[in-house]
């Protein structure tokens, strides 16, 4: 389970990952003076008022992915050759200033 902080006032306050057998309470102080809303992944899940909590704990259901045997051929090689990751900056011999560009000559 990975617990991470959404806008945090420093950067000290780091996502904590839990041990998957991890619950996690999550509760409106008694004497707060105002209410909490709940968003879990995006959506709202309404408000919570003083003295109110949410448990956060693994689901019972496990959620099935299919992963590929071979990553590094699939999508995620297709991506860092076209955005060109972890690549240096190499120039051809002829740059667009050369002497054969008449864009680059001074009249």
């Amino acid at each position: 389970m990975i617990v991470s902080p959404v806008c945090p006032r420093s950067l000290s306050f780091r996502p904590l990952i839990l041990p998957s057998s991890s619950v996690v309470k999550l509760q409106v102080h008694r004497k707060s003076r105002g209410r909490a809303t709940a968003y879990m992944d995006g959506r709202d899940c309404g408000e919570l008022l003083q003295g109110e909590y949410i448990e956060v704990r693994k689901s019972p259901y496990p959620l099935m992915c299919v992963n590929r045997d071979d990553l590094a051929a699939g999508w995620a090689l297709d991506i860092n050759q076209l955005l060109q990751f972890n690549r240096t900056f190499s120039y051809p011999h002829d740059t667009p200033f050369s002497d054969d560009d008449p864009t680059s000559r001074e009249e």
